[in-house]
């Protein structure tokens, strides 16, 4: 992949290699969080359901994977979510609620869905008791505290750069800044190449952009 191109969920459910997904890219693109006006929050729900709807209609002939641990944070995230009441409200307030609640509804199921077939195709990877794995964790260890990851941001590090080897090329998708600069160290530190282990940044709920080159990525 360019540096300068970017793609579509289509696109890259094409892919020969495998594309690995964070938490953070199922929720919102980049420099976008949940929203707390109640009408722009149901829009961004309708927005992020109508994308991991498509991402369930593609991810049977795409060569997508998610690691265990962003597996656990995706089905935690609904949880942590907050619900909205419709009592004593006036009558435009409810239309609202009572669709983001269908909306919200409608997230969680999907969600679950995705995590299934997820692990019926097993694209759910979990590395961590493989001896290679252990090995890059020693080696690479300091770089939670360095890039400010969290454990499950360095597994799916980890995990991406080992299907990488294995198939010879694999892409992570994030917005977390601390994995895009932890993975641009490793380029640095000639563990792997741009062009084996390139990333892209969700710019928007389908338009995905390969940043694989940028040495130092600031929000």
């Amino acid at each position: 992949m360019n540096v300068s191109q970017k793609f579509t969920l289509e696109d890259l459910a094409k892919s020969s290699y495998p594309i690995i997904w964070d938490t953070c890219v199922f929720s919102h693109p980049i420099g976008e969080q949940e929203k707390t006006n109640l009408k722009d929050r149901t829009e961004f729900n309708v927005k992020r359901n109508a994308f991991l709807q498509e991402f369930k209609r593609v991810l049977p002939k795409s060569q997508f994977y998610v690691p265990d641990t962003i597996l656990e944070e995706m089905n935690a995230y609904y949880l942590r979510l907050k619900g909205v009441n419709a009592d004593n409200s006036f009558l435009w307030v409810r239309k609202y609620v009572l669709q983001l609640q269908r909306e919200m509804v409608k997230g969680r199921k999907l969600t679950t869905g995705i995590s299934y077939d997820l692990q019926e195709m097993q694209r759910a990877v979990d590395f961590t008791n493989q001896g290679y794995y252990l090995a890059l964790q020693r080696q690479y260890g300091s770089f939670k505290n360095r890039f400010e990851m969290s454990e499950a941001d360095f597994d799916f590090l980890l995990s991406g750069l080992i299907l990488a080897k294995k198939h010879g090329h694999a892409s992570l998708v994030s917005n977390d800044f601390g994995i895009i600069n932890a993975r641009n160290e490793l380029v640095n530190r000639d563990e792997i190449s741009d062009k084996n282990f390139s990333f892209l940044i969700k710019r928007d709920f389908f338009v995905f952009e390969d940043i694989s080159v940028v040495r130092s990525y600031k929000p």
